[in-house]
């Protein structure tokens, strides 16, 4: 089959959002011819640069580039701005494809990136099979934990959920695409029950995220801790407010003082100096390394040396690092909402059930502390390397090639 593929966020070097687009192009070019649009800007020197140095990879892919002109003071100004530009950028790709592009060779449409629900492009328009997604970010911000935000954030998350419930029931294009759709696909298990809420559309589930291919074949067989070694933690991502990092400081600051452990924050953001001085005001500071941002491979090696992943997130998909640092024998505490709830099982770590903030803290700092029996915590790391095989790019594709043939077939 021809596929055209709409991924805005498209990268071989970066995580995330383009490290999805990515990990689905590369297993789908596998099995089909792809014509792909993305990002210009961003995303084409390191595509192209990719390609000559992996000439024998992608041959039957054919990428197209298109430029999403940005108003940067604004965005600074003003973030959510950036759904404006993006907006247009979407609608350029549609009279794009319009005009540069034989639809009659295409087989399937996919609107694969971005994965939130509140810009689904255009392009079920086209009188072709068309399949949406994975789309995500459907539910609300946790009521409860509004007390691990400073004020700012407060005020934040709740505009945030009154224009989440607007975008949900009123925004037009959304109900449209998925009225259109031949199949949509669900990030999450809860944005499954979204869609079918919200849409009153049945979906598929396929995480977002992918076990990537330099972890297919990691083994937990090194990462025993030595009785003398200290607990070592990871925590990644942005420092901002719904990444809540503060739940993680406050969580070790109730650790036994007996207790050996260190804090690998991986990140930047602009809460990263409010963090540091909460640790230091928490008595902690001696015990966490702030890294930064650094390259994907040096992240990749501290989570190989280390023992234990922190999720706070208090909004989020899956996230791309969940399956990375299972990939990397890291067992995972997280809450039980969002992708995490269907991600991580009892086989790879611990979900801590949504509570009130200091309850929360509690239950976070308790589920630490049984991390230091080592046999408790290696069994975790074995589940955790098995538990990431499930989430290969073939596996998840295997499921998309069953949709892309129904549909087909469904139009014929």
């Amino acid at each position: 089959m021809h596929i055209l593929i709409s991924a805005y966020a498209c990268s071989p070097s970066k995580g995330s959002e383009p490290g999805v687009g990515w990990g689905f192009l590369f297993e789908i070019s596998k099995y089909h011819k792809v014509t792909v649009i993305t990002e210009k800007y961003e995303f084409e020197s390191e595509i192209k640069n990719w390609l000559k140095e992996n000439s024998d990879y992608l041959k039957n892919v054919d990428f197209h580039f298109i430029p999403r002109k940005t108003i940067k003071v604004l965005e600074k100004i003003y973030p959510p701005s950036y759904y404006w530009t993006y907006q247009k950028w979407q609608y350029d790709v549609f009279n794009y494809i319009k005009s540069h592009i034989d639809l009659s060779k295409v087989d399937i449409i996919h609107q694969l990136t971005m994965v939130g629900f509140r810009e689904p492009g255009y392009l079920w328009k086209l009188n072709k099979p068309f399949i949406w997604g994975p789309v995500g970010a459907l539910s609300y911000f946790p009521l409860k934990l509004l007390p691990a935000l400073n004020l700012k954030g407060k005020i934040t998350y709740l505009v945030y959920n009154f224009l989440q419930f607007f975008d949900l029931n009123f925004k037009k294009r959304p109900k449209q695409a998925a009225l259109y759709a031949h199949k949509i696909i669900a990030a999450t298990a809860q944005d499954q029950l979204e869609i079918k809420k919200v849409y009153d559309r049945d979906s598929t589930l396929i995480e977002e995220v992918g076990l990537p291919l330099d972890l297919y074949e990691f083994s937990s067989q090194n990462l025993l801790r030595r009785t003398e070694e200290p607990l070592k933690i990871v925590w990644s991502g942005l420092i901002i407010h719904r990444k809540a990092l503060s739940i993680a400081l406050h969580a070790l600051a109730k650790l036994d003082p007996n207790k050996k452990w260190q804090f690998h924050i991986i990140g930047e953001g602009p809460l990263k100096d409010e963090m540091i001085t909460l640790a230091k005001e928490l008595n902690i500071y001696q015990n966490c390394i702030f890294h930064g941002w650094i390259p994907r491979h040096e992240n990749l090696e501290i989570m190989k040396k280390s023992h234990l992943m922190l999720i706070t997130s208090l909004r989020d998909l899956t996230s791309t690092v969940t399956i990375e640092a299972m990939g990397c024998g890291l067992p995972i505490i997280c809450f039980d909402h969002c992708g995490f709830s269907g991600v991580v099982n009892n086989s790879s770590g611990i979900k801590v059930p949504i509570d009130s903030y200091h309850v929360s803290i509690n239950n976070f700092t308790s589920a630490i502390s049984k991390m230091f029996n080592e046999d408790y915590r290696y069994n975790l790391s074995e589940g955790a390397v098995l538990n990431s095989k499930k989430y290969t790019w073939k596996n998840k594709v295997s499921v998309l090639n069953e949709i892309y043939k129904n549909s087909v077939l469904a139009k014929d």
